[in-house]
């Protein structure tokens, strides 16, 4: 992401409250619920974590150790406020960083739950998030769909929309796909992918 992209997030959460709410989307917490009892007092990873709604459901949910990863450290802030406000603050680990130039250093090699929404990281990215996912673990990845914005003309830029299958292409034979939901011209507006890497 460039400068202005990072100024653009900043001004963005740098606002009273929080954009997204406090609670992570109910679509989030419906995927993944069902699969985090093996996953409790590990470590997970939130790529483009935004505010951080996502990194305290999972500290809630039982992740000794959640790291955040976004451009926006002022998003960041209110993401450790919001982890204090649940208790669990200790858990978190901010980490502000332009995923432009791939994941920071000072993460953990592997993680049990590595999250990436809302983002359409770029397939070098993408391979590097998928790498560190443990044997076992999950991945959750959701992108706008560019089939829900296909002919709309005001959407979001081509950038920023994944291509029907994308996500689970990324993956490869490495993961077991668990849900897989493809964003639909009249249906949601975002791809979402569940999957467990193989051990």
């Amino acid at each position: 992401m460039s400068e202005a992209d990072r100024e653009r997030w900043d001004a963005r959460y740098g606002g009273a409250g929080l954009v997204m709410g406090a609670a992570p989307k109910a679509a989030v917490t419906a995927l993944l619920a069902p699969h985090l009892a093996p996953a409790r007092g590990g470590l997970a990873l939130d790529v483009a974590a935004g505010e951080g709604q996502t990194g305290v459901f999972l500290a809630q949910a039982g992740l000794a150790r959640v790291d955040l990863v976004d451009v926006s450290a002022v998003g960041l802030a209110k993401a450790q406020a919001l982890a204090d406000a649940a208790g669990v603050g200790a858990r978190v680990r901010l980490h502000p960083h332009d995923l432009d130039a791939g994941l920071p250093g000072g993460l953990a090699p592997a993680y049990d739950v590595v999250t990436c929404l809302h983002f359409r990281p770029s397939p070098a990215l993408a391979a590097q998030i998928a790498a560190r996912v443990a044997p076992g673990g999950l991945l959750l990845r959701t992108a706008l769909a560019a089939a829900h914005f296909a002919g709309k003309g005001d959407g979001p830029s081509p950038r920023f929309l994944a291509a029907p299958g994308e996500l689970a292409a990324d993956l490869g034979d490495a993961f077991e796909i668990l849900a897989l939901v493809e964003g639909a011209p009249d249906g949601p507006p975002d791809s979402q992918l569940l999957a467990r890497r193989r051990a």
